[in-house]
């Protein structure tokens, strides 16, 4: 399960991938803020057991085109 979720100027794209779900309700185009629940982890695909997984990833750039930016690693952004 995927989710692209653009920023109102589509420079920035947030890119996550779930285990299990997409919460209830997602639909394409519609809006998400902070706090909003989107999708839902799980253990499946992972090396070791009862280990929970999320994708995330965030690119782009000023040139509006995410799908060629530099992939950002999240862990260090505390």
């Amino acid at each position: 399960m995927t989710i692209y979720d653009l920023t109102g100027d589509s420079i920035f794209c947030f890119y996550y991938a779930t285990s299990i779900d997409l919460a209830d309700g997602l639909k394409e185009g519609m809006s998400v803020k902070r706090g909003d629940v989107i999708g839902y982890v799980g253990t499946t695909g992972m090396p070791l057991p009862n280990t929970l997984t999320c994708t995330w990833r965030f690119s782009g750039g000023p040139e509006k085109r995410w799908w060629e930016g530099t992939a950002i690693d999240a862990i260090p952004i505390d």
